[in-house]
């Protein structure tokens, strides 16, 4: 099978991005976090 799709998720919340690791990779899905935008574009 191919290579899992992958999801950028920005947000300031740590929570948050937790919450979205788990809800994306749970769907086969590759989440990679930043918590700014800048950061987000490195």
């Amino acid at each position: 099978m191919g290579e899992r799709p992958l999801v950028l998720v920005v947000d300031d919340d740590e929570q948050t991005l937790e919450l979205a690791r788990e809800i994306l990779a749970g769907r086969g899905i590759e989440p990679v976090t930043a918590t700014s935008g800048s950061e987000g574009l490195e």
